[in-house]
């Protein structure tokens, strides 16, 4: 390459189409337009496309189908860059790339923005007290209480992981304290519950306090 006389090294965004080497070539050294740099050739220029690691959102509008909101160079469909689009969630495509389940954007599923058996619209596997009422769920208040009438299955891991996600109508002997949303007065009330009916072990098969 001559500039005034002297010679250099081709290079991507030098101004002139190196036959055989470039796809193309527009004067710059932009990276985020139609024209880049090769990645496998930094020497030559390629026309940008999805996956080349380039961000294409320059002289283009964002309603043209080429627009880039971001390019993390691989075509991976569970990170936080699918198809050139940034993942969300009720994308469909469940992301995998973060483990930590406090991170707001964090995925257990992704099934779209519904509710079902599945998967919930927030990308969490369902749980008793997620709102939703499933097809195998006896209740749903959509509370974590478990001292109320819809309790944690209690053969599953309370909470919001819960391995068996299904409510249950509580009951007595289910190792749950039913006592909120309900008078002593009324036959449900417990005083205790620890979790089997028989009495002489400090709470009885009514789970009422024993002496």
């Amino acid at each position: 390459m001559n500039y005034s006389g002297r010679c250099y090294n081709a290079f991507c965004g030098d101004g002139y189409y190196w036959s055989g080497h470039d796809q193309c070539e527009d004067g710059d050294s932009s990276n985020n337009n139609a024209c880049v740099q090769n990645p496998a050739n930094p020497k030559s220029c390629s026309r940008a496309r999805c996956g080349d690691g380039h961000i294409w959102n320059e002289g283009i509008p964002p309603t043209d189908y080429r627009y880039e909101e971001c390019d993390d160079g691989n075509f991976r469909a569970d990170d936080g860059c699918i198809h050139c689009e940034l993942a969300y969630c009720g994308d469909y495509d469940w992301r995998r790339d973060i483990t930590n389940p406090l991170d707001p954007n964090y995925e257990e599923c992704d099934m779209g923005p519904v509710d079902n058996d599945v998967c919930l619209s927030t990308c969490l596997k369902p749980y008793c007290g997620d709102g939703y009422l499933h097809s195998n769920d006896d209740c749903e208040d959509g509370d974590f209480s478990n001292n109320n009438a819809c309790v944690d299955d209690p053969f599953g891991i309370p909470g919001q992981f819960n391995t068996v996600p299904y409510c249950r109508v509580a009951t007595c002997g289910d190792g749950y304290v039913w006592n909120e949303g309900i008078l002593p007065t009324d036959p449900r009330y417990e005083e205790c519950d620890d979790g089997n009916t028989r009495n002489g072990d400090g709470c009885s098969s009514a789970c009422e306090n024993e002496p």
